[in-house]
Formats: C-alpha cells, structure tokens, sequence
C-alpha cells in the first residue's frame, strides 16, 4: 500500500500538469473553432451577398447609363422619374440608331438585376451588419418595387398626378452604395 502511495505522489504533479495541459489544449481548440466559424460566416456572407449585390449595382448603373447619359438626348437622369417621356424619346430616335430597339430589354435587366437583389437581400438581410446599410437596402426594396410597378403601368396610367406632375417612383437611394461600402468594410474586419 505504502508503494502505491509514493508512486501516486511521484506521479500526481505530471498527472495534473498532463489534465490540465490537455483541458487548455481542449479550450483552445474550442475558440480556434468557433473563431475559424466566426470567420467563414463573415466570408460566406461577403462572397455570397454583398459582393454579388454590388455587382448588381454595378450593372444597373450601367444599363442606366447607356440609355440615359447624354445630355444632348434631353432624358433626365432618373429613368424612374418619367417613363412615358423616355418611351416617347425612343421611339422618335432614327431606325439606325440601336436604342430604338434594345432600349425595353435593358429596362428588362435593369429589372431582372432588381430582383436578383432584392432575392440577395430576401435571404441575407437579416444578416447586415449595420444599421445604415439595413435602412438603404429598405429603401432600396421600395424604390426598385416602386420602380417596376411605375413601368408596367406606364400604359394605364394618367400622364400625371395633380399639379401636372408625372407619375414617378421614389429615386434610387443615393446613401445605398457609400452604406454598401462601410457594410463590406465591417464584413471583411470581422472576417478578419
């Protein structure tokens, strides 16, 4: 019995620094774990929304560009703003002039890029970061729905609205890109 005792406390200093060490060790791994989940999460969100919500941005932008940025065309720059009016202009260019014809298609991408970003914001919004990022993508929402019900009753609709104003959407939110931007930068810190 006596042998039993002095190799126990031989041996209890290396048993209790072996249990510890392997206890720190599981901890350890437990928030390496959790920091590497942390991390992928933050990059999913990264890869999966706010990058591919930008390049929506991107591709309105330019669709809207390429039917609307010459001054001397006498379109406002808001395509939301007057959709009869741009109808109008279009149809009056000359046969040899390609907007004529490719003019309702883009505003067909511009709205098919709509909902491909309102279907990114359906399944990550609750997933933003910040609050001014959050507020510009419902403002976004409402605009790009607004938008799209503007255009398809264009036809049906009265010329104007009281005080001979033309019926219009909400603008695109101006603040949405800059909160984009700060989203993207808070998204990649906590990435890390």
């Amino acid at each position: 019995m006596d042998i039993n005792m002095a190799v126990i406390k031989d041996w209890a200093p290396i048993l209790i620094s072996l249990i510890a060490l392997l206890g720190v060790q599981g901890w350890v791994m437990y928030f390496l774990n959790r920091y590497r989940q942390k991390r992928e999460k933050y990059q999913t969100l990264l890869e999966n929304f706010l990058i591919p919500f930008q390049d929506r941005l991107v591709q309105t932008r330019g669709i809207s560009k390429q039917l609307v940025d010459k001054p001397s065309l006498g379109i406002p720059p808001h395509l939301e703003y007057f959709p009869k009016e741009l109808e109008k202009h279009f149809a009056s260019l000359p046969d040899s002039d390609t907007r004529k014809w490719v003019w309702k298609e883009r505003i067909e991408r511009l709205h098919a890029e709509n909902h491909f970003a309102i279907e990114l914001l359906d399944h990550y919004g609750g997933k933003i970061v910040t609050p001014e990022f959050r507020n510009a993508c419902e403002k976004f929402r409402f605009h790009a729905n607004e938008w799209e019900d503007v255009w398809k009753s264009k036809d049906g609709q009265p010329p104007s609205r009281g005080n001979d104003i033309p019926y219009r959407a909400n603008p695109f939110p101006d603040e949405l890109e800059m909160a984009l931007k700060s989203e993207i930068d808070e998204v990649e810190r906590l990435s890390g």
